[in-house]
Order: structure tokens, then C-alpha cells, then sequence
């Protein structure tokens, strides 16, 4: 007696596996304890005492500098709904964007293991007793296009210290791959319905993405501004390479935009 699964195997005539995300988790290696962080505001940032001030000072300089960036480059700024589907909200940019670079950032209140000034009441004098803990803090969300890759972002923690992360979607990589070697297909929200040529399509998902990521950066960035101090090392962690089934009938002859946007979910 066949059950659910078979049937549905049965309905499967496109079947591909590639890589569904990849991240790339950034970090300042001497800046995670509050010892570290009285090292660095001496240390770096010259300070003769250490200061909670300082932190503060940072925090509203980045935010100042994103919004100047913004403004220069023409890029709107967001602040996202609670729980709100950020992907969704940042796709009609990507949909109308005809240049690579950042097409939209986005603030939200999200929890982060931030550094925190003691209450002043619980402060001493001579002692920099600064605690790092959980806590509600606005984090920004750089959304970039790219001709490899396709819809990415950046997400910069504005608290100390200053987390990074790095968002990549290998199924928009594909897309763009299938793109480049003009092979019209039909795309779905994550994944794709349609392909002209599917043997090409499996090459392409095997493929090895080029690293156009950078794997360090030294006093900051050149394209959109992140806190200093800026030597950020990214930890990168992949998924395992899961099977995606995409189910499809007749290859479509339209091709899809370059961003790989698609209303319907499947």
C-alpha cells in the first residue's frame, strides 16, 4: 500500500542539492570579557581610565555614520515589525534594484550579549566593573546584492562587542549561476519549479561558490560603516548540503529577473 511519501516521490521530476545558507558569524577576538574591554579602551582607544562612557560615545557614532552612509548612497532605512519576515520586507528592493551593493538596511530590537555599565550605585572607585549580558538592542541589517550571490546581508550589532553576522542563501546563488549561463527556469520563494535544462542545473547546484567574502577585515570598511575597533575575525559554518526537491511540471521558456524573487511558496 503506498503511503504519503511515495506518492509524492512519484510526483518529483526535478530534484537538485545544493546548499541552503551559509554563515559567516564575525567577531573581535580581544574584545569578549570586560577585562579585555578596559584593555581596549586604554589600549586602543587611549584612553588613561577606562570608561563606560566610551562605549556609548561608539554605539551613537556608528548609528550617526549609518544613517550619513544612507543618506549619501541613496538607500532607504527601515525599522522592521516585531516578527516580522525580513527577507519579505527587503524583496521589492532587491526586485527593482539594478546595480550590486546595499539596496536597503533595516534596524530591529533584538536580544545580544552585550557589555553593560554597572548601576552607579554598585560602582567603586578605582574599579572598572563593567558586565556583559543579555539584552534588547537595536542591530542593522545591510541588505546587498550581488552578481554571485544574489539577495545577502550584513547584520552589525551597534553594542559592544560589536557581533557580527553573515547571511548567504545558496539557492540564490544558483539562481544567479543559471542566470549567467542564460538557462531560463521558473523560480520559487526557496527553491526552483522549473528548469530548461536540469542536467545543467545539478552541474551548477555542485558547483564550489567563489569566496567573494572576505575572510578579515582591518580598520573598518570601505563600503558601509562598522564600529570601531574593527578587526573582525568571521567564523564560517555552513549547513550540511540537505536534499531540496523541487517539484515541477513542464520547463517554462520565461526567464526569471536577476533577483530570483517569487511570490509563491511550495
Amino acid at each position: 500500500m503506498p503511503n504519503v511519501n511515495t506518492v509524492l516521490d512519484e510526483q518529483v521530476v526535478l530534484k537538485c542539492e545544493c546548499v541552503d545558507r551559509i554563515f559567516l558569524n564575525g567577531y573581535v577576538g580581544r574584545l569578549q570579557d570586560p577585562a579585555a574591554l578596559s584593555y581596549f579602551l586604554c589600549q586602543h582607544r587611549g584612553e588613561q581610565i577606562p570608561r563606560y562612557e566610551v562605549v556609548g560615545e561608539m554605539t551613537r557614532n556608528f548609528k550617526r555614520d549609518v544613517g550619513t552612509f544612507a543618506e549619501k548612497a541613496g538607500v532607504p532605512v527601515i525599522e522592521f515589525e516585531r516578527r516580522a519576515r525580513k527577507e519579505d520586507v527587503a524583496a521589492p528592493d532587491f526586485d527593482k534594484t539594478t546595480r550590486e551593493g546595499v539596496v536597503l538596511i533595516g534596524t530591529a530590537q533584538e536580544r545580544a550579549n552585550v557589555f553593560r555599565a554597572p548601576a552607579k550605585t554598585k560602582r567603586k572607585v578605582g574599579k572598572f566593573a563593567a558586565t556583559r549580558n543579555s539584552a534588547f538592542v537595536n542591530s542593522y541589517y545591510f541588505y546587498i546584492f550581488d552578481q554571485e550571490w544574489g539577495c545577502s546581508f550584513i547584520k552589525i550589532c551597534s553594542y559592544a562587542p560589536f557581533g557580527i553576522r553573515v547571511g548567504l542563501n545558496g539557492h540564490r546563488w544558483l539562481i544567479q549561476q543559471l542566470l549567467h549561463r542564460g538557462i531560463s527556469f521558473e523560480p520559487l520563494d526557496n527553491g526552483i519549479a522549473s528548469v530548461s535544462e536540469p542536467q545543467s542545473c545539478s552541474v551548477s547546484a555542485t558547483g564550489s561558490p567563489p569566496p567573494t567574502y572576505s575572510a578579515s577585515s582591518t580598520g573598518g570598511s570601505t563600503g558601509s560603516p562598522t564600529p570601531s575597533p574593527a578587526r573582525i575575525a568571521l567564523a564560517a559554518t555552513a549547513t550540511n548540503s540537505p536534499s531540496c526537491s523541487w517539484r515541477s511540471a513542464a520547463p517554462r521558456s520565461s526567464t526569471a529577473r536577476s533577483t530570483g524573487a517569487s511570490s509563491s511558496r511550495r
